[in-house]
């Protein structure tokens, strides 16, 4: 690879939409190999093998194999290899049926510009390394150890978890052979696939392919975190399946110090949840245990059972929520965009505006101008600023929006407003 340069592959059979993206910016200076190209699905197969490209630009509908049958073919041999779709707007429903198989992006071919190009191009690029990195890490199986030794210690830890002192001998024996009954912890990781936008027409197909996806990431982070782990789905036998045997899996970890396991779950979270939405789009969680020094009479299941309630009781989405309002906190003095406030919450833009209407009674939009407001009114009974300057601290297009959407919040003008509650100045 010439100066780190990433390799691309451009596929399209239109010559005309393939010079054009080539002519479209320069490659080197964003970091990229001017591109190869294919003029067909089957072609790019062969060019996949040959160039081993970082990032492929891939038509979605082509005559003998469409982009996405190549994506599906890519996904097992090339996995760190980062598709792009192009599209056309009629084509709509088949892009977003790409992204069920890890393509990154898809872009409109009538709306494509320079600006566009190169800012998925280097997600592209921070997607590429990230995946590489997974890849990277330790092949390590849970348990070094047969498979059937193993799936013994998995029922082993299950029952473990369910009767705790209560655990039959010949268990606790076999388990405290292993060292597995005192400095461990374990986590519970609800995966709620109702937060990707495609949810609806997922078919049982493509969610086992996602679910296979999760564990595989969880088990390869966890490895990288934890000396030891067994990883296996678990059911906690709740209703609307916000706890359910298919989406939700438990780590168990052992073999470590107090201070292994507090940080290490700390950094296993972070990690997994920015992997799995770079990845899976789930964007999963991590509830961990309290970690256990020695043997406790106490039942392990009790924190499982409140570790599972407190999810429950706090909503399956509030993480999501509790994110979306930070960030409208945070970005109060600007022009807040729907879109960047469900990357930062890890949802779709869809999902995001039904859980906000869904929980406060009021779309999203409605929301941060209710915030905006509620500082607004603040800034006016302060009376030290103009009120187009209060429009501009709080990222309002201009004076005028701002004064349409302060009365329609609060049923008078800023003006009004302001006579009403500022200070009255002594004579």
């Amino acid at each position: 690879m010439e100066d780190g340069l990433c390799p691309v592959l451009l596929v399209d059979d239109d010559p005309f939409v393939i010079a054009g993206v080539k002519l479209l910016i320069d490659w080197k200076e964003n970091g990229f190999l001017p591109p190869e190209s294919a003029s067909s699905g089957q072609e790019a197969l062969e060019k996949l093998k040959s160039l081993r490209p970082g990032v492929v630009i891939c038509d979605i509908v082509m005559p003998d194999l469409s982009g996405i049958d190549l994506l599906k073919q890519a996904e097992d041999e090339f996995p760190c290899t980062v598709f792009i779709m192009l599209s056309a707007h009629e084509e709509f429903d088949l892009a977003q049926k790409s992204m069920r198989y890890r393509a990154l992006e898809y872009l409109v071919k009538s709306n494509l510009e320079q600006e566009t190009l190169e800012a998925v191009l280097k997600k592209a690029k921070l997607e590429r390394e990230n995946r590489r990195k997974l890849r990277h890490i330790e092949e390590a199986d849970e348990y070094p150890e047969p498979a059937p030794r193993r799936n013994g210690l998995r029922e082993r830890v299950q029952r473990f978890l369910s009767y705790g002192a209560e655990l039959p001998p010949e268990d606790k024996a076999a388990l405290a052979k292993e060292g597995m009954l005192n400095n461990y912890g374990f986590a519970l990781i609800p995966l709620d696939f109702a937060v990707l936008p495609e949810y609806p027409e997922i078919t049982p197909e493509e969610r086992r392919i996602l679910l296979d996806w999760e564990i595989e990431l969880t088990r390869r982070l966890g490895t990288s975190f934890f000396s030891h782990i067994l990883l296996f789905p678990y059911s906690m036998g709740a209703e609307d399946g916000v706890i359910g045997e298919a989406e939700t899996l438990l780590l168990f970890a052992w073999g470590m110090t107090r201070e292994n396991w507090e940080s290490g779950t700390e950094k296993f979270r972070e990690q997994l949840m920015k992997t799995s939405l770079q990845i899976t789009r789930l964007g999963a969680d991590v509830l961990a245990s309290p970690f256990y020094a020695e043997p406790s009479s106490e039942s392990p299941a009790d924190d499982l059972f409140f570790m599972a309630e407190k999810y429950r009781a706090k909503g399956k989405h509030s993480g999501a929520l509790q994110r979306a309002q930070q960030y409208i906190l945070d970005n109060i003095q600007k022009q807040i965009m729907v879109q960047d406030i469900a990357e930062y919450a890890h949802i779709s833009t869809g999902y995001l505006s039904t859980l906000f209407k869904k929980e406060y009674k009021r779309g999203l939009v409605d929301f941060i101008n209710h915030v905006k407001i509620d500082r607004a009114c603040v800034l006016l009974r302060a009376n030290k600023y103009l009120i187009k300057e209060i429009s501009y601290m709080l990222g309002f297009e201009s004076a005028f929006y701002f004064s349409r959407v302060f009365h329609r919040h609060t049923g008078m003008t800023p003006s009004e407003y302001q006579a009403k509650h500022a200070p009255r100045t002594k004579a």
